[in-house]
C-alpha cells in the first residue's frame, strides 16, 4: 500500500458541516482556511446588549424574609458578594441585560409601602405540589422594596441593567390549577389584569430609585399561553407600555418585551396572533422587542458531559437549525416590518433537562454537564448561529443558580460566585466579538497528498471499497466558524471558532486555521483543565484562568498576537477559539 500525508484545506462557512474522511497519520494535519462572508457590507447587527443572561424571580427572593424552605433548595443570590462583583463587569461595561423573571413571576407580590401589596399567605393554599411552581409556599413571592433597589443598583454596578417581567397573574388567579387553563375546553371568561401592583412598583422606582440605575425593559408573564389567549396577554401588554408612557419621563422610558413563551408555545400561528395584536391595538412602538425561550436539546441523559460535549448527537448544525427555525416563526416578514420590534432570546440553554435523582441545588449542579468544560463548544455556537439567524439579545438561563447556573452557587471546591466555564465564552464574546455580523464562508477544497511513513491507522469512517479500517479511531470533528467585525480593533475581524466533539485523543492529528490575507492574528483559544471534559475549570492559551486571590483584579483575558495568517488549534479538551484578524487596510470594508 502506498504512503501520503493528506492536508485537507476547508473553507468554513456557517451553513455546512466539515466532514473529514480520510487515512490518518502520525504527522498529520487538519488546516481550516477561514474567510468572512461579508466584505462591503455586515449581514446584520445585534443589539450592544447581546450578551446577556437570565435570573429567575426565585433567586431574587429576600433572604432575611423567613420564607419557609422551598422544594428545589435555591439560595438566594447575594447581590453584595465579592466575587460576583468582581467577575460580572466582564461582561457588563455599561452594556448587557440581566432578565429577572421565569417560572416564578407570576406569583411575585411587590411590597410598597402605603399599597395593598399582597396577600400573602393566601389561606386556601396549604400544600407544595402541581398547583404552585415547585419553589414557592405558598403561591406567593413577596419582594421588598429594599430588595428590588438592591437588584437594580447591583446591574448598575456591575455595567449592567435588568429587564424585569411583572407579574401577569396579579387579581387574576392564585395557583397553576388546570382550572385555569384556556386551552381544551375552548376559551373561557377571564379576569382582567390587575395592574395596580404594577403602577405601584414603577411609581416607587421613579420616586426612589436614581434615573441611571431605571430597568432598562419591562416584560409581562413569563410562559402563559396555556392559561391566556393571544389577544389577552396582547392587551394586557398594551396596558402595560401605558403604564410606562405615563409614569416614566419620556426621555427615559423603559422598552417593552414579551411574552416570554416557552419552544412550544411561541412557534406557529400563537406567536403570530399575539403580534398581529399588539400591532392592531396598541399604539406605534409599543412593542420594542418580541421574546421567546427556547432550550435546544430534549433527550435522555442530555445533562450529561459526554452528551453536552458531543451536542447531544445533533452535530455541528444544531443550533444553526434550531435559531433559523425559531427566527422565521417568531419574526413574520409582515409582521415584523410593521411593527419594528427586535428578537430576544429571555431563556436558553443547552437543555433544560434536569440531573434525575439528584437533591435541588448543588448535587444537581456537580454532576451537570453544563456546568463543566463540556458546554464551551454549545455556548460559542449557540451565540453564533443566535445572532446569524436573527436574534438580538441572549439571555443565557441562568446567571446564577441550580443546574443551569454560569456563575456558581454550588461549588464545594472552589469559592461561591466562581464562574463555570461557559461564563468565560460569553466574557470573550464581549471583549472581541463586534455588534456587526459577517457570516463566515465554508466549503471543502484542495486535497494535497504529500509522501509519509507507514499510516498508524484509518479513521472510523473509511471507504467499504478500501482497505477495511484496522484501527479504531476517534470522531472526526466537525469545524464550524463565525465573523463579525471585531469590537476592540478598527477595521479587524474576529471569528469565533467552534469544534466538536470535544474530546481530544493521543495521536490526534493537529489542527491549524488559516486566515488568508492576515496581517496578525491575535488568538484566544479556551480548553478544558487537565484535559477532562467535566472540569469546572478552563485554560486561556494553555494557562489555567482564576479568579483568585479575591483580592486581585479580574483575569485580564489576553490574547496571543502572532505576525503571520496561521494558527495552531490547542490539542487540549474541549478547545474553543476567538482569532482576531488584522487584515490589510480596508480589506473588510464592513468593519471600517
Amino acid at each position: 500500500m502506498s504512503t501520503s500525508n493528506v492536508v485537507l484545506v476547508l473553507l468554513l462557512a456557517a451553513s455546512t458541516t466539515v466532514t473529514l474522511c480520510s487515512m490518518i497519520y502520525a504527522d498529520d494535519e487538519w488546516v481550516v482556511t477561514v474567510l468572512p462572508e461579508r466584505t462591503l457590507t455586515p449581514l446584520r447587527k445585534v443589539s450592544a446588549d447581546y450578551v446577556s443572561f437570565a435570573l429567575d424571580n426565585a433567586f431574587l427572593r429576600d433572604p432575611e424574609r423567613g420564607l419557609p424552605p422551598d422544594a428545589t433548595n435555591s439560595t438566594r443570590i447575594d447581590f453584595q458578594n465579592p466575587m460576583l462583583r468582581k467577575v460580572l463587569p466582564l461582561v457588563g461595561e455599561g452594556v448587557g441585560l440581566i432578565r429577572i423573571g421565569g417560572t416564578y413571576t407570576d406569583f411575585v407580590h411587590y411590597e410598597v409601602p402605603g399599597t395593598n401589596y399582597t396577600r400573602c399567605p393566601y389561606q386556601n393554599v396549604t400544600k407544595v405540589g402541581y398547583d404552585c411552581p415547585g419553589n414557592s409556599f405558598p403561591c406567593c413571592l413577596p419582594m421588598s422594596m429594599a430588595r428590588w433597589t438592591e437588584a437594580l443598583e447591583f446591574a448598575g454596578t456591575v455595567g449592567m441593567k435588568i429587564a424585569f417581567n411583572l407579574n401577569l397573574l396579579h387579581g387574576r388567579w392564585e395557583d397553576y390549577r388546570d382550572f385555569h387553563r384556556s386551552h381544551g375546553a375552548g376559551p373561557r371568561e377571564r379576569p382582567l389584569w390587575d395592574s395596580s401592583n404594577a403602577r405601584a412598583l414603577m411609581e416607587y422606582t421613579v420616586k426612589n430609585v436614581a434615573p441611571s440605575k431605571w430597568p432598562a425593559a419591562f416584560g409581562l408573564g413569563n410562559e402563559l399561553a396555556d392559561y391566556l389567549t393571544a389577544e389577552q396577554w396582547a392587551r394586557d401588554t398594551i396596558e402595560m407600555h401605558a403604564l410606562v408612557k405615563e409614569i416614566f419621563p419620556a426621555d427615559h422610558q423603559p422598552q417593552i418585551f414579551g411574552p416570554c413563551n416557552a419552544n412550544s408555545d411561541n412557534l406557529g400561528d400563537w406567536s403570530t396572533d399575539y403580534i398581529r395584536n399588539i400591532s392592531s391595538f396598541g399604539p406605534p412602538g409599543t412593542l420594542s422587542a418580541f421574546s421567546f425561550h427556547g432550550y435546544q436539546h430534549n433527550c435522555p441523559d442530555c445533562w450529561a458531559s459526554e452528551n453536552v460535549a458531543n451536542m447531544a448527537g445533533g452535530g455541528i448544525d444544531a443550533s444553526k437549525d434550531f435559531f433559523d427555525a425559531v427566527c422565521d416563526h417568531n419574526a413574520p416578514g409582515e409582521l415584523s416590518e410593521s411593527s419594528h420590534h427586535a428578537l430576544w432570546i429571555t431563556e436558553t440553554a443547552f437543555t433544560v433537562e434536569a440531573v434525575p435523582g439528584a437533591a435541588g441545588g448543588g448535587s444537581r449542579a456537580a454532576r451537570d454537564g453544563m456546568c463543566t468544560a463540556a458546554d464551551l463548544a454549545w455556548q460559542l455556537d449557540a451565540l453564533g448561529a443566535a445572532a446569524e439567524a436573527g436574534v438580538d439579545v441572549f439571555c443565557r438561563e441562568t446567571l446564577a443558580g441550580d443546574w443551569l447556573e454560569t456563575i456558581g452557587l454550588w461549588q464545594t471546591n472552589q469559592l461561591p460566585y466562581t464562574p463555570h466555564p461557559d461564563f468565560w465564552v460569553a466574557a470573550l464574546w464581549r471583549k472581541v466579538m463586534g455588534q456587526k455580523v459577517l457570516g463566515a464562508n465554508v466549503t471543502s477544497s484542495n486535497v494535497t497528498k504529500v509522501s509519509r511513513d507507514v499510516p498508524l491507522r484509518a479513521t472510523a469512517r473509511c471507504n467499504p471499497a478500501n482497505e477495511p479500517c484496522s484501527t479504531p479511531a476517534p470522531p472526526t470533528p466537525e469545524v464550524r466558524g463565525f465573523a463579525h467585525c471585531s469590537q476592540r480593533v478598527p477595521g479587524a475581524v474576529t471569528y469565533a471558532i467552534s469544534i466538536t466533539p470535544c474530546s481530544r485523543y493521543q495521536q490526534q492529528p493537529h489542527m491549524r486555521i488559516h486566515i488568508p490575507g492576515a496581517v496578525t492574528v491575535t488568538s484566544y483559544w479556551l480548553s478544558a483543565a487537565g484535559d477532562d471534559v467535566a472540569s469546572d475549570t478552563v485554560r486561556l492559551n494553555s494557562v489555567n484562568v482564576s479568579v483568585l486571590p479575591l483580592s486581585a483584579p479580574p483575569p485580564s483575558l489576553d490574547g496571543v498576537t502572532i505576525n503571520g495568517d496561521t494558527v495552531l488549534v490547542p490539542s487540549e479538551a474541549c478547545a474553543v477559539g476567538f482569532l482576531e484578524v488584522v487584515y490589510p487596510q480596508y480589506y473588510v470594508q464592513a468593519c471600517t
